[in-house]
C-alpha cells in the first residue's frame, strides 16, 4: 500500500473547538505594540508585547467568559464584558500594565453600546446606555481614561418626538445660515424637484455657477446603479397621492391600530410642544402642517 491509499490520521475533535493558540493581531497606534487574543485559565484574554520583542504582558484576566473582540484607544485596551453569562454587556478600558481597570459604564444590569470610537481622538469614545432607563439608551461622550462621562443626546421616549426634534435643529440652523449668509444659500424644494426636475435642476446649476446641462436628470434615471437610501425613499413614498397630503393624523392612526401601535396619541404621534416648536419652524420657512397643536403624526407635517 503506498501512501496514497493509507488512511489520514483521525483528527481529535477537540481540536475543532480548542482556543486558537492566538488570534485578532493589533498594532497599536504608535505603531510601538501589538495585542492579541490568546487563552488564560481556558479563556481568551488580551496581551500586549512591544514589536521589538520581550515578554508578553496579560492585561485582562477574563475568567468566565472569553473576550471575543477588542481595540487599542490610545495607549488604553477596550472590550466588552458582561457578569454572570447576562449578557447585559458593559465596557471596560484598561492600561497596558494590567492594573488600571475600569468599567466605562458601571451600574447593575446596565447594557451599553458603541456609537462612534472617535478615531481622531484618544481619550474619548461615544456610548450609549440605559443605567436611566431599561428600555431606553441615553448616549454619552465617556473619557476611556478616567470613565467621566456628559450626557449628549437624552432619549425622550418618542421616535416621533426625536425624529421631530432632529428636525427642528437642523431647520433652525439651516435658517440661521440662511439669514446670515443669503447668498450663499439656494432653497429647493423636495416637491418642486419631484414635479419639474429639469427646472430645478438647472436652477441647482446656476446657482453653483455651471454650465445648463439639458436631459442630466433624465439621464440620471436611466442609469443603471446599486440599490442606496434615495431608491428606497423612492419605493416607499411612490404611493403617496396629492388627497393625502396633511392628512397623516388619520392615515398613521389607523394603520397603528391595525398593526397593534399606540394610534395618534401613542408612539406614532408628536407630542404637543415639540409639534407646536416644529410647526413654528416649518412656518417659517414657507411649510405648512395642517394638524392641531394637540400634536400629529410624522406624515402631517409638509
Amino acid at each position: 500500500m503506498n501512501a496514497l491509499e493509507s488512511a489520514a490520521p483521525r483528527i481529535p475533535m477537540r481540536d475543532f473547538f480548542r482556543n486558537p493558540q492566538e488570534t485578532q493581531h493589533r498594532v497599536s497606534p504608535d505603531g510601538a505594540y501589538i495585542a492579541y487574543l490568546a487563552p488564560y485559565e481556558s479563556r481568551m484574554n488580551v496581551f500586549v508585547k512591544r514589536l521589538g520583542g520581550g515578554a508578553a504582558t496579560r492585561v485582562t484576566g477574563e475568567t468566565a467568559r472569553d473576550i471575543y473582540g477588542y481595540f487599542w484607544k490610545g495607549d488604553r485596551i477596550l472590550y466588552a464584558r458582561d457578569f454572570g453569562g447576562d449578557e447585559n454587556f458593559h465596557l471596560v478600558s484598561v492600561d497596558l500594565s494590567g492594573q488600571d481597570l475600569k468599567d466605562l459604564t458601571p451600574g447593575d444590569k446596565v447594557l451599553a453600546q458603541i456609537i462612534d470610537t472617535l478615531l481622531d481622538d484618544d481619550s474619548h469614545i461615544i456610548v450609549a446606555h440605559n443605567r436611566r432607563d431599561p428600555k431606553m439608551f441615553d448616549v454619552f461622550r465617556t473619557n476611556v481614561i478616567t470613565g467621566e462621562e456628559i450626557l449628549i443626546a437624552r432619549n425622550p421616549g418618542n421616535s416621533v418626538g426625536a425624529a421631530a426634534e432632529y428636525w427642528l435643529d437642523c431647520a433652525q440652523r439651516a435658517a440661521e445660515f440662511e439669514s446670515a449668509q443669503p447668498g450663499r444659500c439656494h432653497r429647493v424644494r423636495y416637491e418642486d424637484l419631484v414635479a419639474d426636475p429639469e427646472r430645478v435642476t438647472a436652477g441647482v446649476l446656476s446657482f453653483l455657477g455651471a454650465a445648463p446641462a439639458p436631459g442630466l436628470t433624465e439621464a440620471c434615471f436611466r442609469a443603471a446603479h446599486d440599490p442606496g437610501p434615495s431608491d428606497y425613499k423612492i419605493w416607499h413614498t411612490s404611493g403617496v397621492r396629492a388627497d393625502l397630503v396633511g392628512s397623516g393624523r388619520e392615515h398613521f392612526a389607523s394603520h397603528a391600530r391595525r398593526e397593534g401601535g399606540g394610534g395618534a396619541d401613542g408612539a406614532w404621534a408628536c407630542p404637543g410642544a415639540r409639534h407646536r416648536s416644529t410647526s413654528g419652524a416649518g412656518r417659517g420657512a414657507g411649510l405648512e402642517c395642517r394638524a392641531g397643536d394637540g400634536g400629529c403624526a410624522v406624515a402631517s407635517c409638509r
